[in-house]
C-alpha cells in the first residue's frame, strides 16, 4: 500500500482549520479568518468580537461571543 506524500504548506498560526466543499479552507487565529484556495490565502476578515468557532461546509459559519456569522466561500460576504 502506498501512502500520499503531503507538502509542507504554511498555514500560520491557527487555531482553527475548517473545509469547504471544493478543497477551500479556513484558518482562524484570534478574531481574524484567513480564507485559502488552491493553498493561496485570498481573503482575510477580522470580527471586533472574540471568536469561538468555525464551521465548514457548503458555507463559512463563524461562531463569536455575540452570536453566528455565515458567510459565502465564493464572495465572503
Amino acid at each position: 500500500m502506498r501512502t500520499a506524500v503531503f507538502k509542507n504548506i504554511k498555514y500560520g498560526t491557527g487555531t482553527d482549520l475548517v473545509w469547504g466543499q471544493e478543497g477551500d479552507f479556513a484558518v482562524r487565529e484570534n478574531k481574524t479568518v484567513k480564507v485559502f484556495k488552491n493553498n493561496e490565502q485570498v481573503f482575510q476578515f477580522q470580527k471586533d468580537e472574540t471568536i469561538t468557532n468555525l464551521y465548514g461546509g457548503a458555507v463559512l459559519s463563524v461562531v463569536t461571543e455575540k452570536g453566528i456569522a455565515i458567510h459565502s466561500w465564493d464572495t465572503y460576504k
